[in-house]
């Protein structure tokens, strides 16, 4: 509910986030030819914002479908036989699309889908934190927040594809396939049988895939307040973690050995959430698996501006001395374009956007060439770039360092 965690419109006062880049002919590269971070968010696609263009889909006899990214979103990627990235469908009425209605669990009558917008309001987070990287939405869950893990590994398969597309040689990015550098999974699940581990083989095997290519992996912990591990994120690393007493940041000390043994790759990241003060939410779940923390609560970022459920203001009377209404709040009513909204799945985009932020500073001034993918079991120079790069940003925002023998400049 509205002032205890769920989503409720407010204002965005200040100005939007600033490139330091000027855009290129696509939303990969900038106008100096450097390859932006492309942060991937496996959600449920990304709606109409003056931030990020416009998002619509043909119903009914229009055959109009608007598509328009705003130089920072990189909408409708497939791969070159035409499939879409995602698996979730995209519904046959606009008022059922998580990202443009956002009633689809009630249809006849209405209300807002519990997580309708979620990908938009993660997409504003990335934003914020790091303007100058691409996004890349992709659909694998609709706006009641429930999908099948067979659909998740079938996804992300499909994006390990297209990310291995990208880093072919002779691909130009955008042509069937771009490198992506980090994946945002603000979702997870609970084991029925929790020492059956067995189960999570083709997601872990996928992720490993994605590891291993340099894609810096980022979870959400879950918001249960439980110790009860969620996955994806419960395949993070064991970690102690202490709070540095001169900046107050979250380092994490990997408990054994990381979890980094494919060609040194990052591991997986779960965050949990803070409130606006520093201390842990009460929601957020913990354990050894989390590997840190950022805010989570109260947040504040991007909404698709055609939300508007159909709760509506309680009084809504002439204004006496001007042209318009006075109104009490519309707490379904989004068309301002933000909204505050808490739990894990909004801590995680902050940590990503972090590390997005320091890979676009580590290429501020070089042209990293497109790194080929190494199938045969090699690991180029340019793909040891993009691993150290990988672990630089990593270290630098969580304190966990690459294993012994895997080199980080």
């Amino acid at each position: 509910m509205p002032g205890w965690g769920g989503r409720a419109p407010v204002a965005w006062l200040g100005d939007r986030p600033a490139r330091q880049h000027a855009d290129g002919p696509t939303p990969y590269v900038t106008e100096g030819g450097m390859l932006r971070p492309l942060v991937a968010i496996v959600d449920t696609g990304l709606g109409t914002h003056p931030w990020f263009g416009t998002y619509d889909i043909a119903e009914g006899d229009d055959p109009a479908a608007e598509l328009d990214g705003n130089g920072i979103v990189v909408r409708n990627a497939v791969l070159p036989d035409g499939r879409p990235i995602g698996t979730q469908p995209v519904p046959a009425r606009r008022s059922e699309d998580a990202e443009i209605g956002g009633a689809s669990a009630s249809a006849l009558t209405g209300p807002l889908d519990p997580v309708a917008g979620h990908g938009t309001f993660i997409a504003g987070i990335v934003h914020q934190k790091c303007p100058d990287a691409a996004i890349l939405p992709v659909r694998v869950v609709g706006g009641d927040g429930v999908g099948a893990e067979s659909d998740l590994v079938t996804t992300l398969t499909r994006l390990l594809e297209f990310h291995q597309l990208g880093l072919e040689a002779d691909v130009v990015p955008g042509d069937g396939g771009a490198p992506v550098d980090v994946v945002v999974l603000s979702l997870g699940y609970y084991h029925e049988e929790a020492e059956n581990l067995g189960v999570t083989d083709a997601l872990r095997a996928v992720i490993d895939e994605l590891r291993s290519s340099g894609v810096v992996v980022v979870t959400a912990a879950g918001n249960d307040g439980t110790t009860r591990p969620s996955f994806p994120a419960a395949l993070a690393p064991l970690v102690e973690r202490t709070r540095d007493p001169h900046d107050g940041r979250v380092r994490a000390r990997a408990i054994g050995s990381t979890p980094a043994d494919r060609d040194g790759a990052p591991p997986v990241l779960a965050v949990g959430a803070e409130n606006p003060d520093g201390t842990t939410a009460l929601f957020s779940n913990d354990g050894r698996w989390v590997t840190t923390t950022r805010c989570g609560a109260a947040v504040v970022s991007t909404i698709p501006t055609t939300l508007d459920g159909p709760i509506t203001p309680s009084l809504r009377i002439e204004d006496r001395y001007g042209t318009g209404h006075r109104a009490t709040l519309d707490i379904e009513g989004f068309q301002g374009g933000f909204a505050t909204w808490s739990g894990t799945s909004f801590a995680a985009p902050v940590l990503a956007g972090e590390i997005a932020s320091t890979l676009a500073e580590r290429r501020d001034g070089r042209t990293p060439a497109v790194a080929p993918s190494g199938r045969d079991g090699s690991v180029s120079p340019e793909q040891r770039l993009r691993l150290d790069d990988a672990w630089a940003a990593v270290a630098e925002h969580t304190g966990l360092t690459p294993p012994e023998g895997a080199a980080m400049n």
